[in-house]
């Protein structure tokens, strides 16, 4: 008997120590990965960097050796610590950067790279947000009528304020948001008022449904403005807001996207134990001591809010939204953290590079829209995922 109960308890044992070595490599394996798209992210930065860059936005086939570049970055940190110890040779700022002659286009490219990163940031993790909360391996912020919302807002900015919108940022973001949080609040009523399976229950098939309707109105709308009222001057207003090559870089873009990306991502790390219960039934959340509504709210609000600010930047990019949760999933797996860290260095790789593609490109006058080149490269590579990694779908 004595024996029996030894044994058990070796068992028990060797069970243990089994899990907790593969979780060790498990942990080592997320990490190597993690490794490996971080330097891809560098080694892409650093070649964009050599891509010529002006304040229009205008494409230029002017490009940087590495040794330039690293003049440039070297000048900038040398001047930056001269700057904050209030050195001697901070005088001499403009003989110092006279002299490396890509210095303002090299620091303008950076400028633009620090931008897209973060706007592929936001708008994977959106994507995979709202897969997880819909737990539907199609989803994307399109569904609830976010991205038909910012665009009736950018709309109603042209209609009221012509040509004078463009130099009034803080209008078009103001009421492109206005226009998205509003689709956002419609949907979410509707999916409340519907839930009918208890207090703070939402029914997600309606929300779905509910926001594919409200973004097909919205767009049938949208295309009746555009027959009628943009015609002309203010057609071309709307062309250059919402299909412009260039990024927005005045200091409230910047201040918008950098504010947008603390107050979404500190709340998902925070509450990233409580994100992974999404997989399951909301019986079974319940029973963990856990309001499965607030946690969607939390998801859905902060995921609507990520491809607010990134649509403001880089314009209608759906598709990466939707494909980058897919391969995130194929790489790191399914559990909220491994998808969030995936979803994160995949997304920036995948708007980078699509950065960099329309900056190359020369034969349109004014460039092609980073915004062609992200749904151009996503649909094919959408296919293929459909057909040759069948776990990226579950």
């Amino acid at each position: 008997m004595q024996g029996n109960e030894t044994m058990t308890g070796s068992q028990i044992a060797d069970t243990a120590i089994t899990t907790s070595s593969f979780y060790r490599d498990d942990k080592k394996i997320t990490r190597r990965k993690t490794i490996t798209l971080t330097v891809v992210i560098v080694i892409v930065s650093l070649l964009s960097l050599s891509l010529g860059n002006d304040d229009s936005g205008t494409p230029l086939m002017r490009y940087y050796s590495p040794a330039d570049v690293a003049n440039v970055l070297w000048t900038a940190i040398y001047l930056g610590f001269g700057h904050l110890c209030n050195l001697p040779y901070v005088a001499q700022s403009d003989q110092i950067i006279d002299a490396v002659g890509c210095y303002h286009d090299v620091l303008g490219r950076a400028q633009t790279i620090g931008i897209v990163l973060v706007c592929g940031m936001l708008l994977a993790v959106s994507g995979m947000l709202f897969q997880m909360v819909f737990k539907n391996a199609i989803a994307s912020p399109t569904m609830l009528g976010v991205s038909s919302g910012v665009k009736l807002g950018q709309i109603i900015a042209v209609l009221i304020f012509s040509s004078a919108i463009l130099k009034m940022p803080a209008v078009i973001y103001a009421l492109g948001y206005l226009g998205g949080l509003i689709a956002l609040a419609i949907v979410l009523l509707i999916g409340k008022l519907t839930g009918g399976s208890g207090k703070g229950s939402f029914n997600l098939l309606n929300m779905m449904l509910i926001g594919a309707m409200f973004s097909e109105v919205i767009g049938i709308f949208l295309t009746f403005l555009s027959a009628t009222a943009l015609k002309g001057d203010l057609g071309k207003v709307y062309d250059q807001i919402v299909l412009t090559t260039s990024l927005n870089k005045t200091p409230l873009a910047i201040m918008v996207l950098v504010v947008t990306a603390i107050v979404t991502i500190i709340p998902l790390i925070a509450r990233r134990y409580q994100l992974n219960l999404l997989a399951f039934s909301d019986t079974d959340i319940k029973l963990g001591g856990v309001n499965p509504s607030s946690i969607r709210i939390l998801a859905l609000a902060c995921g609507s809010v990520m491809i607010l600010a990134a649509q403001s930047e880089v314009g209608d990019v759906a598709m990466l939204s939707l494909v980058t949760p897919f391969l995130s999933r194929a790489i790191f797996g399914v559990e909220f953290r491994k998808q969030f860290i995936g979803s994160v260095l995949i997304g920036m790789i995948i708007i980078l590079v699509c950065s960099d593609i329309s900056a190359m490109i020369q034969f349109v006058s004014t460039g092609v829209p980073m915004t062609v080149i992200v749904n151009v490269l996503m649909v094919p590579l959408f296919a293929w995922i459909m057909a040759t990694n069948q776990k990226a779908l579950q």
